[in-house]
């Protein structure tokens, strides 16, 4: 992804997908968003704050996912 802007877009993205995915108890949705964030040309380099956004979600989806 070529911009700080573009990969913050992405990111925000994701983390909406997360949550809706963890509201709604929804495995895709949490699925899809972590393929966003996993693709090949997405990076959190210089997306703190997104980051710690998605992280403070990953425990209560993975545990979605795992139940």
């Amino acid at each position: 992804m070529r911009t700080k802007a573009h990969r913050g877009q992405v990111a925000e993205s994701a983390i909406t997908l997360l949550r809706t995915g963890i509201s709604k108890v929804n495995k895709h949705l949490i699925l899809g968003a972590y393929e966003i964030v996993e693709a090949d040309d997405f990076s959190w380099d210089d997306l703190d704050a997104l980051y710690l956004e998605w992280e403070d979600l990953v425990d209560e989806a993975n545990d979605i996912l795992f139940e």
